[in-house]
């Protein structure tokens, strides 16, 4: 297991080599083995970087995030503009269903409500809106509702038969 100076000096040395995250603008401290990234960056995927980052160094395994977005007057973007764009990201998403999102914004912030057949489109319309110019955050609020019949794992058998049993 790696002391909390090791892992931190492991996810500064990542943070520096990724391209899409200005590593200087990104505190990272380590406290008995979580990661906590602090600081301020101009945009939702900025700060989602920096989490893909930490979390790809071994022995990273908790990460507490206090990394503020911070719009400048380039990346900043009325909340009407934002709903414009979020809603129609949404729609235009092939992996979303038409007209099972609905979109609120206030602040900068999207907030995605609706009900979905599967994780994977839940996912899928907050991946459409979390890198739009103007975005502060998303909170998903969208329910994934799998039918039973398709709740229960698959299994079969290296030959493809199915497995048989409980």
């Amino acid at each position: 297991m790696k002391s909390d100076t090791q892992l931190q000096q492991d996810v500064i040395a990542a943070l520096q080599w990724e391209q899409s995250v200005n590593a200087a603008r990104i505190g990272v401290q380590v406290e008995h083995g979580v990661v906590i990234l602090s600081g301020h960056v101009s945009c939702e995927e900025e700060k989602h970087a920096a989490v893909r980052v930490a979390l790809s160094v071994p022995g990273a395994n908790a990460i507490s995030i206090a990394i503020v977005v911070v719009l400048t007057p380039l990346n900043h973007r009325g909340d009407p503009e934002i709903a414009s764009s979020a809603f129609n990201a949404v729609k235009w998403s092939i992996e979303v269903p038409q007209d099972s999102v609905r979109v609120v914004v206030e602040g900068g912030r999207v907030s995605l409500f609706g009900t979905v057949e599967r994780d994977s489109q839940r996912l899928a319309a907050e991946l459409a809106v979390c890198d739009l110019m103007g975005v502060a955050g998303v909170n998903n609020e969208i329910v994934a509702e799998l039918p039973p019949s398709q709740n229960r794992p698959l299994a079969a058998r290296a030959d493809g038969a199915p497995v048989s049993g409980p």
